[in-house]
Order: C-alpha cells, then sequence, then structure tokens
C-alpha cells in the first residue's frame, strides 16, 4: 500500500474500526454506527388513524450506515459521503449529510474519524429526535425484534451467578425471566421444570426466587377477587383470558424444555386454571354439557341466559343444560347457586348503590333479582308458618292459609282431611271427632279463629291480614 494520506486514513480506521468494511484497491469503505441507549427508548405506531397508539420501550435501534470513498486529492477534497438508515427519516439523513461535509469544511484534512464520531455522537442523542419515535408496524416490529437479539448477544457474552446452584455461568448457558429480571443457569431450570411439570405442580412453574413466588400466590389470590374482573366498556371474558389463563412463564422463554414437557405444561395449566376460576366464579364458567365436548366456556355476559360453545357451536340454556329454548323462563331460572348471606347482604344495600351493581357484575344482574325475590319470599313464607299464619297438609306437604271457615281443612291437592290447628290428619269418615275429643289438644276449637266468633273478636288480628 502506498504511502499516502488516503492509506494512512484506511490504516487508522482499521485499527479503530476492526469490524468496518474496507476495500484499500478503491480507498473506500462502510462503518455502522450502532445506536444504544442506556435508558429505554419509546416507540410506537397506530394501527389505525386517530386511534390509540401501541408502545414500546428499546434500548438498541438499528444501526446508521456510513459509506465514504477518499479521491485522490483528499484531503485537498473532500471525500464523498453517503447515509443509508432503514429508519432515520430522510429529513434528518440531510441536515446529518450536511454536517460531515461541514466538518471537511472545517479541517480540510484527514476527517473520515472525525466524521464516524460525530455521527457517533448524534446517535448517542437520538439524532434530535424526540421519542416515542412513531414507526409503521413493520418498523415497529422489527425494531422489537432487532432489539431482542441485540440484548440477547450482550447477555451470552457477560457472566452470571446461578441463584439455584450459586455456579459463575456464561449468559450463554443461563436464562433470564424478563418480568423480575432473576437468573438461573440452563441446566437447573431444565431440572426443576421438568420435575414440577412430570409430577403435575404447574402451581410451581415460574420464576423460583422467593419473593417472586409469594407475589405469584398473590397474584392468584387477586384472581379469586370479583372485583379483579369487574370491567367497564371493555369484554370481561378478554380480562379473565388475559389474566386467569396467561403462564407466568410464556411458552416462548419455555421453548428450552423439551416439547413433549411443554405440551403437558399447557394442557395441565390450561385444565387446572380453569378449575380454579369455576371454582371462584361458578357463574362465569361452564362446561358443554354435550358429552363429546365438555369444553370449558368463560361467559362474557351473565345476565345471558344464552351459551354457545365455541367448540362445537352447541346452544344451550344456562340453567337446564338443554337446547336454547328461546327467552322465556327456564323452568329451572329458579334454583340458583347464590349463598343466602350474599342475598341477604344484596337486599340491605340500596338500590342503585355500589355495592349492590358490584354483586350483580359478579352474580349476573337479572340472576341474582330473582334469586333475591325468591329468597325474600321464602323467609316471609318461613315467618308465616313459625306465626301459624300457615299449616302445611301432613300428607303431602302442600302449604294452605286459612282465610275463613272453622278449622278443620281438606287439602286442595290430595284431598287429606287434617287440622288446620295442630297439622293432624283426620279421620275420613268422622273429621269432627278430633275436635269433640277432651284428650285432644285442639278440644272444643273448631271455630277457633273463626270471624264473628266471640273468641276472634277478643283476639287481635294476626298481623298481614286485614279485614
Amino acid at each position: 500500500m502506498e504511502d499516502s494520506p488516503r492509506s494512512q486514513e484506511l490504516l487508522s480506521l482499521e485499527a479503530i474500526y476492526p469490524d468496518a468494511e474496507l476495500d484499500i484497491t478503491s480507498y473506500s469503505g462502510t462503518i455502522t454506527i450502532s445506536i444504544h441507549s442506556a435508558d429505554p427508548v419509546g416507540i410506537s405506531f397506530a394501527a389505525v388513524p386517530n386511534t390509540q397508539p401501541l408502545y414500546d420501550s428499546i434500548n438498541y435501534l438499528p444501526p446508521l450506515k456510513f459509506f465514504f470513498q477518499l479521491p485522490e486529492t483528499y484531503p485537498d477534497t473532500p471525500p464523498t459521503v453517503a447515509l443509508l438508515s432503514l429508519w432515520l427519516p430522510e429529513a434528518t439523513l440531510t441536515a446529518l449529510h450536511a454536517s460531515l461535509l461541514l466538518i471537511w469544511d472545517d479541517f480540510r484534512d484527514m476527517v473520515v474519524f472525525l466524521m464516524v464520531d460525530h455521527l457517533q455522537e448524534q446517535a448517542f442523542v437520538l439524532f434530535g429526535l424526540d421519542p416515542p419515535i412513531a414507526l409503521t408496524e413493520v418498523q415497529f416490529e422489527f425494531f422489537v425484534s432487532y432489539n431482542r437479539e441485540q440484548l440477547q448477544e450482550e447477555f451470552d457474552t457477560q457472566s452470571f451467578t446461578c441463584e439455584i446452584c450459586q455456579q459463575y455461568k456464561k449468559g450463554k448457558s443461563c436464562l433470564r425471566i424478563e418480568l423480575c429480571r432473576h437468573i438461573f443457569c440452563k441446566a437447573c431450570l431444565l431440572e426443576y421444570f421438568s420435575t414440577c411439570i412430570t409430577a403435575g405442580d404447574i402451581e410451581k412453574v415460574h420464576c423460583p426466587d422467593y419473593e417472586c413466588t409469594k407475589r405469584v400466590a398473590e397474584e392468584r389470590k387477586r384472581m379469586a377477587d370479583p372485583k379483579t374482573f369487574i370491567t367497564s366498556g371493555t369484554s370481561t371474558r378478554d380480562m379473565i383470558l388475559r389474566v386467569v389463563f396467561t403462564p407466568p412463564l410464556s411458552l416462548d422463554f419455555l421453548s428450552f424444555l423439551p416439547p413433549e414437557i411443554v405440551t403437558r405444561f399447557q394442557t395441565l395449566f390450561t385444565r387446572d386454571q380453569y378449575e380454579f376460576f369455576k371454582s371462584n366464579f361458578p357463574n362465569r364458567a361452564v362446561n358443554c354439557p354435550v358429552e363429546a365436548c365438555g369444553h370449558g366456556i368463560i361467559r362474557d355476559d351473565v345476565n345471558d341466559d344464552l351459551v354457545v360453545c365455541p367448540k362445537c357451536r352447541y346452544a344451550f340454556c344456562i340453567h337446564c343444560t338443554n337446547s336454547w329454548h328461546g327467552k322465556s323462563m327456564c323452568r329451572l331460572a329458579v334454583r340458583l347457586d347464590i349463598p343466602e348471606d350474599v342475598l341477604e347482604q344484596y337486599l340491605s344495600y340500596p338500590e342503585l348503590s355500589k355495592d349492590r351493581r358490584d354483586l350483580e357484575d359478579y352474580y349476573g344482574k337479572f340472576k341474582l333479582r330473582r334469586a333475591a325475590d325468591a329468597w325474600h319470599m321464602d323467609v316471609l313464607f318461613k315467618e308465616m308458618m313459625a306465626n301459624e299464619l300457615m299449616t302445611a297438609c301432613p300428607s303431602c306437604g302442600v302449604v294452605s292459609a286459612k282465610m275463613d271457615g272453622c278449622n278443620k281443612m281438606t287439602c286442595h291437592l290430595c284431598k287429606t282431611p287434617f287440622c288446620y290447628l295442630c297439622g293432624e290428619f283426620l279421620d275420613r269418615a268422622r273429621p269432627y271427632d278430633h275436635f269433640n275429643d277432651p284428650v285432644s289438644e285442639c278440644y272444643r276449637r273448631l271455630f277457633e279463629g273463626m270471624l264473628g266468633t266471640e273468641e276472634e273478636l277478643m283476639r287481635p288480628i294476626a298481623p298481614g291480614f286485614a279485614l
């Protein structure tokens, strides 16, 4: 190589930038300007104009390519330079190009190194761009992917202490859990997760760190709280699927495990989470009644009695599980499984209170109201029975209320004669002997309580009845 300013410039660049692509014959080269920020840089893209954009943050941005060629008269004449970027705006590239020529104009000497140094300084401040950097969807996905690859390369070259075996290992032999940043060697995680999944201990497949174990337990407790899934303007079902059925560790992270272990984890995790959710929210989870299907269904609207299985498309009634019979009241709709203390609490709240709305969101507004009304009527009925305002037939159990007449009753359903006062059977042939027997507790009480009798005029009228 001739001893000229051009040759000296290339030799200097080769020593400073060993990864540079230099061509001695044409006195040209390409230098990649890395763009790395210690603080995360926001990026965004709007899928649809005038809608909320999608955001992410990254540390590595796609690099800037710097091309140069040194003319024979260099450095008396400026080098030919060009810039290439997959994402920088054209105006920014034009301004950068002009600033490079100004560097030569200021020094009129060997300036390629100064140009590269200037570009690196500009990269450090993101070329004056203000985050979040607006991108197209393709650019956004590329940026996220590129950042992930660069972070992995950086991680692989470092060394870490595994928090399980406490051995010092290279990053390429380790895995870092992104949510908590805890690092373990692959060998330890492989043994631990494989053992848990094989044994069916799916709840243990998360970061093994003690604090993370506590956090997962607290998160599971939060999942059992009805208020977790009370939403406004969003799909409750979508929220449930996102919160309950998203594993603590992604399937991408678990891909280092054998495929059969990952498949078993998916199956058991989905099954266990569904059973957990169903046990805490029985009104929101139901299995398809088709025997050959049995798919677990998450209901979005608990006020809708119609359920359509997303797997086999069978449409059925939530109450009787028979094929959908329309919006008419199902004969089993009153057989509700809401605890009595909840119904009592619901009726104690003011009509339009937030406490009432929360319970309605959890159990379903119409279902809860029907259950509360039925329970309230049952309470009143029991009170009337306790106050002897009603008597049940000793044969079939049908309840009767005497509005007038004597105390010899005949059940309107089974025609059994019985005493309204004590509820005992009466002889069909001689029903009045019960009231004429001195041993009977109802002796001479045939007309007791009958309107117009002397005894009745002396007694207060029973509550709930009017003359």
